[in-house]
Parts: structure tokens; sequence; C-alpha cells
């Protein structure tokens, strides 16, 4: 296996950041929640190891076989602390909580290219440390930083913080120097492993891979026929469940654009009688996604030649909470992009040539419509949801608002037994943060829905801040 730096941490932001800052300097790395063991990081083999997620007491770090794997190690933050502690190491003092201070860092392989300035500590407390540690980086008051030299770990009681170039140079350093590992984490090696990947799971055989439109499954099923040919079958299951013009558009980008091998399967009818009098998100999901799963299966058994089943699962998906282990009728599974970030997937796919359509494509979530309506799901509420909808995109790109948005959608929901439509704006990736929209822009998006949807008494906007709920 080539370098690769584990990070421990995907189970919270801090985490998966330290993952891509890693990746944007072209080094491998392979995340791992908090509280992984040291067996499951030394099956990985890694050139080093990076605890970057929150820890309490310990409770959340790897166990102390961490420390005999013979790896450099890189705690951050709470898992600094917490490691110090399980290091035997008492803290005495007052602890330093959310503040900028002043650093001065001493000799270290970390801190080559970092001169003395300002970090901002969430929290950070005054440990007395013994041989083999020694401190490494001052505050005003107290070390903030720790070394075993002999050992190469390194205990930083600060974070990497979003827009930080001492902390990417630390990083690299990290990879580089202590780690010394190459950074062959390039578009062209991970687009050759994931078809060898491919090649090697089908063998001889042909493929089928699920493809839904989206910029995952579109990028998946590039690499497929980049790998296998005419091998490869595409297969869109229409869910009655997209937004409006979005199947037609698929067919045909597909079929004249990309010209992949592309079957489209009619499940509209079939989902819709298993989705009746369903109110529950979860019950929803279930449903939408075994009836898929079954569709595809029926296609998978109906051609004898297929070896290998392609699905454009990303590594957001594989954090969800909403995943799901299925019962799957298929060959085996392959995931080429299975370790990869949306923005990696995107960058993949400008490589691929794949439309800037496609490429900036908001996402939307596995079981469609059904996750934005609340209550029943039935044709006439689908209809009524697709038209608000598409009021809603149509003017936000009319007055180019919709250029600064990560995503916009419309909810279905009912207030006092009449349709009642919500609005949803949001900016960021992962923490999301509801957009301030013009005044005068959202009265045009009211006064087209009363007017086109007469079903429709009340028009919300959404300005909850957080995660999304309706994907």
């Amino acid at each position: 296996m080539r370098d690769r730096i584990v990070v421990v941490g995907a189970d919270v932001p801090s985490g998966r950041a330290v993952a891509k800052k890693l990746r944007a300097q072209r080094y491998c790395c392979t995340l791992l929640a908090s509280g992984a063991t040291a067996g499951e990081i030394a099956r990985l083999g890694p050139a080093g190891v990076v605890l970057a997620g929150e820890a309490q007491d310990g409770a959340l770090l790897p166990d102390a076989g961490l420390l005999t794997l013979g790896v450099p190690v890189l705690a951050l933050g709470s898992c600094a602390r917490a490691l110090l502690c399980q290091l035997g190491f008492q803290s005495d003092g007052d602890a330093v909580e959310n503040a900028a201070v002043p650093v001065t860092y001493m000799k270290s392989p970390l801190f080559e290219e970092v001169a003395a300035g300002e970090r901002w500590v969430t929290r950070a407390e005054p440990f007395a440390v013994s041989e083999p540690y020694r401190p490494i980086a001052d505050g005003a008051e107290f070390p903030l930083a720790f070394a075993s030299d002999a050992d190469n770990v390194f205990l930083l009681q600060f974070h990497i913080e979003r827009n930080d170039p001492d902390g990417m140079a630390m990083l690299r350093a990290f990879a580089d120097i202590v780690c010394g590992c190459e950074p062959w984490w390039t578009v062209e090696n991970i687009v050759a492993d994931a078809e060898k990947a491919i090649r090697e799971a089908a063998g001889d055989g042909e493929a089928i891979c699920a493809i839904s439109g989206g910029l995952d499954s579109t990028v998946a099923a590039m690499l497929a026929a980049r790998a296998l040919g005419d091998r490869v079958r595409c297969v869109f299951v229409d869910t009655g469940l997209f937004r409006r013009g979005e199947v037609e558009e698929a067919e045909r980008y597909f079929r004249e654009e990309l010209h992949l091998n592309f079957l489209r399967v009619d499940a509209r009818r079939r989902i819709l009688r298993a989705l009746a009098e369903l109110t529950e998100a979860r019950d929803k999901w279930r449903v939408v996604e075994e009836e898929i799963t079954a569709k595809l299966g029926e296609e998978a058994r109906g051609a004898p030649g297929v070896t290998v089943f392609v699905k454009g699962t990303q590594y957001l998906d594989v954090l969800g909470t909403e995943r799901r282990d299925q019962v799957w009728q298929f060959p085996p599974v392959v995931e080429p992009l299975r370790e990869l970030f949306k923005e990696e997937i995107r960058m993949i796919g400008e490589f691929l040539s794949l439309s800037p359509a496609l490429l900036s494509r908001q996402p939307f979530p596995g079981m469609g419509l059904a996750s934005r309506i609340q209550g029943a799901v039935d044709a006439e509420r689908l209809e009524v949801l697709r038209a608000a909808d598409t009021i809603f995109r149509e003017v936000l790109a009319e007055s180019g608002q919709g250029k600064r948005l990560s995503r916009y959608f419309a909810v279905l929901s009912q207030i006092d037994g009449h349709d009642a439509v919500i609005l949803r704006a949001t900016q960021g990736e992962e923490l999301l943060s509801a957009a301030r929209l013009p005044h005068d822009l959202l009265e045009r998006i009211v006064e087209r829905i009363l007017r086109e949807l007469p079903s429709v008494r009340r028009v919300l906007y959404d300005m909850t801040p957080g995660m999304e709920r309706w994907g």
C-alpha cells in the first residue's frame, strides 16, 4: 500500500477538515471515527496517525496500543489533552478558554515553516511533562504543545483552523518530514486506482451501474465505462419523485452527450403504492430504498453476464446516520468513490469533462421529493411540490441569487388543513446557515406560488440554522 495517513475523527467536522487539508496537499489519508482501536488503525498500515476528533477524558481515544504501533502520532485539541492524561501527566492550574493566545515555537520538525504568532485556543491546560516529552510551543502563560522526539509523538492543544496557512504548514511537515509520505494523491492516480478496482471486480463479466442523474453516480458510471467499455449497463430507476424535467434531462445527457449504455426503468406506480399512507420520514426512506433495490435486483437477475454492481457511494454516505445495510440481490458491490468527499468527486468530474450544470448540481435526497413532503405522499401533492419548487428555482435563477447558494428547495406541509409551502435556501457544505434573501425577491416568489397554485394558502421562509432536515 502506498503512503497513507490515518485521520481519527471522521464523525466530527474537525476531523473531516484535517483530512480535506491533507488531501488538498496531495497526501493520501483514510478517515476513521473517534474511538477507533489501535488494531483498526494498524490494519490500514499507516505511515502516520492524526487524532483530530473530540475526546473527553480519553473516552474516545484509541486504546493505549496506539503508541506501540511505531508510527508517528499527531494529536490536536481535546485529543492532545486526553492523550497527555492517558500518559499520566497532570494539569496544575487554570485553563485558558476561547482566547487568541500569542505562541512562540521551539525547534521541532512541525514548525520549520512557522513563525511566532497568535493561535485561537478553545481550551488549553498547564500540563507538567517529563522525559521523553518536552514543550515545543509556549503560550502567554504555559506551554501549548509537547512532543516526544524519540517516539515521533506530537501533542498540540489547538486545532488547525479553517483559513490557516501555519496550520497547513504543520500538517504538511507532519506528512512530509515526520512521516516521510509522498504527495501522490492526484486526480490521475485516484481515477487509475478506481478503474483498476472496477476491472478486478468485474473480471471478464459485465457491470450494472445505478445512476440517479446526480454527480456521484454519474462519476461512478463514467469510471466504470472507462474501465469496462460497453460492458457497463447504466440503470436509471424512475421513482416518480424527481423534480420537474430531471428524468428527461438525465436520459438526454447520458445518451446523447456521455454516450453511455443507458436503461430507464419505470417504478413510479410501484413506489407510489408503497408510499401510500406513510407519513414518517424514516418509513418513506425505507420503502423507497427497498423498491429501488428490488428494481435494480430484477435488472441484475435478467442479465446473466453481470458480475459486479457499481454504486456511487461517497464518504458522507458512509458516515450518514440514514445509511443501512441492504439485503442485496446483486453480484458483489464495488464503490469506487467510497473514500471521497463531494469536492473531490467534483474534481474528478471536471477531469472527466462532465457538464458544468452537473458539476454544480445541488444535493438531492435519495428518496427524492418524498423527503420534502410532510405527511402522506400522493400524485397530487407531488405535483404541487414540483410546481412550487420550480417557481422557487426559476425566480432565484433569473435574479442571479442562486449562484451564491449551496442549495435551495421547497417543502410541502399543511396548516389548518390547507397546503403550505416552506422555502429553504442555505449556504455552506456541512455546517449550513440559512441564506438571507432580498425581501422583494421573496415577495415575487410568494406571489407566483399563490397565483399559480390555488391549493396553497401559506408560503413560509425557513431561517433555521444548522444541518439540513429535508436533504
